[in-house]
């Protein structure tokens, strides 16, 4: 009876398991619809390319220019993870935001990002921090689940499911 048990409680943990591991990715497969959406669109403008269309850019932030709804002039976007701020939503310490926003218009991501790295890159793919040099941009990110996932006796541990991803916006290329 007690082995019976003990395999139901296993089958459970692994639905669970399995169930967070897509939830997880799901999440990741859609804030990768966004980012790309946004950076294929870096210095893009209805009437041409936009001159020196990045404003900003360190390895959790960046600011840039684009007429990203195509329609009226060039929008300011920017996206910024804030590791400083923990999401109240989630019993993971490590999940924080990672903001959108459109012209000042901010959206909190909430999806469980543990971690969103940026790095820099010039024409011939050396790292660059000079911002008219650069011209591909590497996203690292992990989307991690908000609960633990339970193990018999207590503690746990959280899903993790990765991207790493290089942009090439077109408009960055002279």
């Amino acid at each position: 009876m007690l082995s019976i048990l003990f395999m139901n409680m296993n089958v459970s943990r692994s639905s669970s398991e399995l169930t967070m591991r897509q939830m997880t990715q799901i999440n990741v497969s859609a804030v990768s619809e966004i980012l790309t959406y946004d950076m294929d669109k870096i210095g893009y403008d209805r009437f041409g390319k936009i001159n020196n269309p990045i404003t900003f850019a360190d390895s959790n932030k960046i600011v840039f220019k684009s007429n990203i709804d195509k329609m009226g002039s060039a929008e300011t976007v920017e996206w910024h993870f804030d590791s400083s701020t923990q999401v109240a939503s989630s019993s993971n310490i490590d999940i924080h935001p990672l903001n959108r926003s459109v012209d000042g218009d901010k959206t909190e991501i909430n999806v469980g990002v543990s971690s969103f790295k940026l790095t820099y890159f010039d024409k011939n793919l050396n790292p660059t921090a000079t911002l008219d040099e650069i011209r591909h941009i590497k996203v690292e990110m992990v989307i991690s689940s908000k609960e633990q996932l339970g193990k018999i006796g207590g503690g746990g541990e959280y899903i993790r499911s990765p991207l790493e991803k290089m942009y090439s916006p077109k408009n960055l290329h002279n």
